[in-house]
């Protein structure tokens, strides 16, 4: 018999459509045709192929046109195909026709970032797709216009790079040298020798300690004395407590055991001044104290502030009066 090929369409990246041509029969008539395909470099025959159709006996008119689906493939992959027509005398074959499988897109989507500070935060994605050529790259990208301000976020811009992936899944990458204060957009990507892709936007803002100043202390009697502080940067968030600590050695905290008096949240206007009426206090001794507020990222107090305590008996200012704020 004598066949040809003709070029393969319809290719995607599963399956492509491979088409012949029976030009003469032969004697005897066909026993059986078809497509056989192969991975290049392979040429392939009807005894060594990646895949082979069989269409069947034929003895009508010629030429004769047929088509056969060829499947499975391999993504992105280099391919040779040829038609063959069989009879008792041997098999015949067209040219062969290379063609290759379309890409397979990979895909990734974008975590939501935690562990938010001032200057980092961890930002993260999920590979759910390789793809085909498989990805070389990947991590996460952020800018500050965003896609509300027409330009989302692209390599183009700050990136983290992980490396190749080795497999699906998800993955957490550091997003540093972050400014305090300031709205960030974020996209997972991943990138293969042809393109880069991209998960969804996700938007977060970087925090701010709150500003706490102490002031100096009023109303010393020999066991009380008042505690004066000022709040006068919310920060991002606004504080979630604030209040005093003191003690008789310097630099008191809330993580020193030291007398502590919490004042609760606060998110209201500043400057904030805010007094406490500490008690309980050691006649004709010297005590430390400072304001402090706590927000998201952080507790800050203000500057260390020694006084006195009067001698045993004193009156003081303030021996009338127990707690202000």
């Amino acid at each position: 018999p004598v066949v040809t090929t003709q070029a393969v369409d319809d290719v995607t990246k599963d399956d492509a459509t491979g088409h012949g041509t029976i030009t003469d029969r032969g004697i005897p008539d066909l026993t059986q045709h078809g497509i056989c395909w192969s991975r290049a470099p392979t040429i392939p025959t009807i005894g060594n192929n990646d895949g082979i159709s069989r269409l069947g006996a034929y003895s009508g008119q010629v030429p004769h046109l047929f088509e056969s689906i060829i499947s499975p493939l391999v993504p992105f992959r280099n391919y040779n195909v040829r038609a063959y027509a069989t009879n008792s005398a041997g098999t015949a074959y067209g040219a062969t026709q290379p063609f290759r499988s379309d890409p397979d897109a990979m895909a990734v989507g974008t975590d939501d970032v935690t562990n938010i500070n001032q200057t980092s935060a961890t930002g993260g994605g999920d590979i759910t797709n390789l793809g085909a050529p498989a990805a070389t790259q990947h991590g996460i990208c952020w800018n500050t216009t965003g896609t509300d301000r027409g330009r989302p976020p692209t390599t183009a811009d700050d990136l983290t790079e992980e490396g190749a992936p080795a497999g699906t899944g998800t993955y957490t990458s550091d997003l540093t040298g972050l400014s305090p204060g300031t709205t960030y957009y974020v996209r997972a990507y991943a990138t293969n020798i042809l393109t880069t892709v991209y998960g969804g936007e996700v938007v977060f803002t970087t925090f701010i300690e709150p500003t706490v100043t102490t002031f100096a202390v009023s109303l010393i009697s020999d066991t009380k004395a008042t505690a004066n502080g000022s709040i006068t940067d919310l920060g991002e968030p606004s504080p979630d407590d604030h209040g005093f600590c003191w003690s008789t050695d310097p630099g008191p905290t809330l993580d020193d055991n030291d007398d502590c008096r919490s004042m609760g949240p606060y998110s209201d206007d500043v400057p904030y001044v805010f007094k406490y009426r500490m008690t309980d206090l050691l006649p004709d001794t010297t005590y430390y104290f400072r304001a402090y507020a706590t927000n998201a990222v952080d507790t800050v107090y203000g500057d260390d502030v020694p006084f006195v305590t009067d001698p045993p008996g004193s009156s003081g200012g303030g021996s009338s009066k127990d707690s202000y704020g």
